[in-house]
């Protein structure tokens, strides 16, 4: 699995990560996204990877959910995501609520960010990167930790990317 296309006529200036694995359900759910598309149908009933645009923006929310929740009974909870943009309306809303109980919440935004860190009784949880370099970072990697779940994708955090395009983490 990759984060990226790995075209020759990008990869000078593209930086991708890529994953090997050897968990069956992870190659099945692989093979069902590759067949479903080459038959120009949609992908779905997955076991481990999440597609947009059917649930990723859905499974994004609920995972922050579950970090706030967590953060409200007093656990260790935090959000990392490194993605290009960020600018879905709800993820911020949610990203915000998840500050206020609590959760540390750190992103590495290379492009447009909506998010508004370190506002005192709104944001103060919040921490927000950006590093522009020589190369385009393409890969996009999210953590949750009290959910101990990373996912790996070439999603940004923008409607187009959940609702839009074809894209799974």
């Amino acid at each position: 699995l990759s984060t990226g296309n790995y075209n020759a006529a990008t990869s000078r200036a593209y930086t991708d990560l890529a994953v090997m694995t050897n968990k069956i359900e992870i190659g099945i759910d692989a093979r069902k996204f590759f067949d479903a598309v080459f038959q120009q149908q949609t992908p779905s009933q997955f076991q481990t990877l999440v597609m947009a645009p059917t649930r990723l923006h859905k499974r994004i929310v609920t995972l922050i959910e579950q970090e706030t929740a967590a953060a409200l009974e007093g656990k260790s909870a935090k959000i990392f995501a490194k993605v290009n943009a960020l600018v879905d309306k709800d993820i911020i809303a949610k990203l915000y609520t998840a500050s206020q109980a609590g959760v540390r919440i750190e992103h590495l935004v290379r492009g447009a960010c909506s998010l508004v860190p370190q506002v005192q009784g709104l944001s103060e949880n919040i921490r927000v990167f950006s590093i522009v370099d020589k190369y385009l970072e393409h890969s996009r990697i999210y953590y949750f930790e009290h959910s101990n779940v990373m996912y790996l994708s070439s999603a940004d955090w923008m409607p187009r990317n959940f609702f839009s395009r074809l894209e799974i983490a």
